[in-house]
């Protein structure tokens, strides 16, 4: 067996293969080179560089392109790829009251919540009761420019009903990372003043 290194020509998600060329090659590529599950069209980019693993040096289909890195500032996927965490579910918020035009803000790293700190979103599931009809809930990232672009629960169809919100992702702040800072996401009032809780799912997705 040998390990050589080359540059990913082209990728094929149909046949899960990959042309490359190699290092030592300079007028021509192998093609046909299967690719390994763990990678995919992210981040078998064309011009990110590669690694060959032969178990027959003479027969290029006897190998598997095994790992895909960056070519300096060429392939490097966009977002930058992360993987999903589980953890187990966390009540953070119950029976709270938000207070229209007043954001609630709540740490969602902090405490017993097993949220990594460099967690970027998280799978969640709220609720909330009004006294007022037609009222609803905004959930965005902490220190978000408009609220309004982010989750959403509402409208209330009917004064003191209650109106759960199905699981969804919430981004987390972008400086989530800093254990001085832990992520947050911010609740806000439409309307009336309105009783929340949640209740985190089992899912955290994240990139480290």
């Amino acid at each position: 067996m040998q390990i050589k290194r080359g540059i990913i020509q082209a990728f094929s998600p149909a046949t899960y293969t990959a042309s490359v060329l190699l290092f030592e090659a300079t007028s021509y590529f192998l093609a046909g080179v299967p690719v390994s599950n763990s990678l995919d069209g992210t981040s078998g980019l064309v011009g990110a560089l590669c690694a060959v693993l032969f178990f027959d040096e003479h027969n290029p289909q006897d190998a598997v392109v095994f790992a895909a890195f960056p070519n300096g500032g060429t392939g490097l996927p966009t977002p930058p790829p992360g993987r999903v965490v589980f953890v187990s579910g966390y009540q953070q918020l119950n029976a709270v009251n938000i207070a229209p035009g007043t954001p609630l803000t709540a740490g969602l790293t902090s405490g017993s919540s097993n949220i990594p700190s460099g967690a970027l979103g998280v799978v969640y599931q709220a609720f909330f009761s009004s006294a007022t009809a037609g009222a609803s809930l905004a959930l965005a990232p902490h220190g978000a420019s408009n609220p309004n672009a982010y989750a959403s629960i509402g409208n209330l169809a009917a004064a003191n009903a209650t109106l759960a919100g199905g699981a969804a992702c919430c981004r987390l702040i972008p400086t989530a990372r800093s254990p001085s800072r832990p992520a947050a996401v911010r609740a806000a009032s439409r309307s009336t003043p309105m009783v929340m809780s949640s209740k985190e799912e089992s899912h955290v997705v994240g990139r480290y």
